[in-house]
C-alpha cells in the first residue's frame, strides 16, 4: 500500500507513504484511480508529499496524468 486516506465530503485527503519510482509508479497510479472510481463524488483531490523524499519522473508524470484527467470534468488537484 502506497497510499492512506481519508475523505471529508467530496474532498479526498491522501497522504503517500513512500517514494514514487519507476518500480512503483504504475500501482500508485492504479491505487489512486481506485480511491477516486470508489466514489464519484469526489471534486477535489489533495496529495499530502511529505513522506516522500524522493520521485522520479515517473512519478512526477502520474500525478500530472491524474491531474489532466480531473481538469476537464472540473475537479481540482492539489499537492
Amino acid at each position: 500500500m502506497l497510499l492512506s486516506h481519508y475523505k471529508v465530503n467530496s474532498h479526498l485527503m491522501v497522504s503517500v507513504l513512500k517514494d514514487i519510482l519507476m518500480d512503483n509508479s504504475r500501482d500508485f497510479y492504479v491505487e489512486l484511480e481506485g480511491l477516486l472510481q470508489e466514489d464519484p463524488g469526489i471534486d477535489r483531490l489533495s496529495l499530502n508529499l511529505s513522506e516522500v523524499r524522493y520521485m522520479d519522473s515517473s512519478g512526477i508524470c502520474s500525478v500530472i496524468r491524474m491531474a489532466s484527467q480531473m481538469k476537464p470534468t472540473g475537479r481540482i488537484v492539489t499537492v
